[in-house]
């Protein structure tokens, strides 16, 4: 089955080193199945500036049931970045040495296609308004609350465990 918008649903955004976070497989995904992940402003067409690296997951042989939590961590160090199932590969389309998160202005974009090129968005997940500055939903087929949760952070940064990210999606009436 392909991925489409709410085939995952991100359960855990970590801003401190090591930078990471996790989605559940909310549909089964197939062997080989790819997602990329992209933390550059999308602006309704495009993806603006490439000073975020991009890296794509790819499902291992087995494939990953629904329900699966797959944690991807060490994201500030594409070199030693780890996936807790399948496979990351450094699509290395930025300048920058590193995906780290910063403390209020990230959203993270999981689609299918290349690496410069969506075809299907899956999720977003974001540490800030989703804005013009930050990044948008227009365009994305996403809809905020729905497959794309933003947790506004008001004081100092800090991981958002998987409990706590859960209580807040479901406060937020999201499910499938």
């Amino acid at each position: 089955m392909a991925l489409t918008a709410g085939s995952i649903a991100f359960v855990g955004f970590n801003m401190e080193t090591p930078d990471g976070f996790a989605f559940v497989a909310v549909d089964s995904i197939a062997a080989g199945e790819v997602l990329q992940f992209r933390s550059d402003a999308w602006n309704g067409t495009g993806f603006v500036g490439s000073g975020d690296i991009n890296f794509q997951w790819t499902a291992g042989a087995g494939g990953v049931a629904a329900g699966t939590v797959v944690e991807i961590i060490g994201v500030n160090n594409l070199a030693t970045m780890t996936a807790s199932t399948g496979s990351l590969t450094n699509n290395n389309i930025g300048t920058t040495p590193q995906f780290a998160f910063s403390g209020n202005t990230d959203v993270i974009y999981a689609y299918t296609g290349t690496a410069a090129t969506p075809t299907t968005f899956v999720a977003a997940v974001a540490n800030a308004p989703f804005n013009a500055g930050n990044g948008l939903l227009t365009g994305t087929g996403l809809t905020a609350g729905t497959d794309a949760v933003a947790i506004i952070n008001t004081g100092t940064p800090t991981a958002i465990s998987p409990a706590a990210f859960v209580a807040v999606a479901l406060s937020q009436g999201i499910s499938r």
